[in-house]
């Protein structure tokens, strides 16, 4: 974790987690309050046998696959709109929730662990 030394930021504003899989990869977050609002909010790159795949702000999509074809739109499309309407769907006609519970489950953990080695 980092802070600055004005005492603006808290323990949990700035910091970079690194987490391993079973299988040999990693995912490293890094979540910052210390951006500027001309830069995107969000991002995800995925390295993966060579090829870099990329989400920006939820906005648009690349790839360097060559048979995957980038794309954008003009809002942020985060899922969160499907996934409220699968959820309702299980609840009313029966079936599987959008996201497993154990999935849930999983992250909640990771997130409680991230806050207790960053002592917030």
């Amino acid at each position: 974790a980092i802070g600055k030394s004005t005492g603006h930021f808290g323990i949990n504003d700035n910091f970079i987690a690194t987490l391993s899989y079973d299988d040999g990869s990693i995912a490293n977050l890094t979540y910052t309050a210390m951006g500027n609002s001309s830069h995107s909010k969000e991002r995800v790159d995925v390295y993966c046998d060579g090829e870099i795949h990329s989400i920006d702000d939820y906005t648009s999509f690349h790839s360097t696959r060559n048979n995957i074809k980038s794309f954008s739109t003009s809002r942020s499309e985060k899922g969160h709109l499907e996934e409220l309407t699968s959820f309702a769907r299980a609840i009313k006609n029966g079936g599987d929730w959008p996201i497993p519970f154990w999935q849930q489950a999983q992250a909640m953990r990771i997130a409680f662990l991230v806050d207790e080695q960053l002592g917030a």
